[in-house]
């Protein structure tokens, strides 16, 4: 059985103010729009379903993480969960690690 829950990254409202994969961190980015952004994490529906086995984090030997809905994530130290990170920036699905060696 799907459970629905709130989407994280748009706060169940399905739109968001930056544009899509804009890192939260970033002050400043090109785009004329002015209107908000649909959320891809959810698809503008503002829910997504815990049944679906979150976005897997692969860390590769040089200390990147590959994610499974085909993103690179780079940190500066640490894993993701130790810098505070529970959900993809990008699909907004759980994140699940894997460390590089511990398969």
């Amino acid at each position: 059985m799907k459970i629905p829950f709130k989407c994280p990254v748009c706060d169940g409202q399905g739109l968001v103010n930056k544009p899509p994969y804009i890192a939260g961190d970033q002050p400043t980015w090109t785009d004329s729009s002015n209107s908000p952004y649909t959320c891809k994490a959810c698809g503008g529906g503002g829910v997504l379903w815990a049944d679906d086995g979150g976005c897997e984090w692969t860390e590769d030997y040089e200390g990147n993480w590959d994610t499974s809905c085909g993103n690179t994530f780079v940190l500066e130290a640490d894993t993701p969960s130790e810098n505070g990170m529970a959900y993809c920036c990008y699909c907004g699905k759980a994140l699940v690690e894997v460390r590089y060696g511990r398969g």
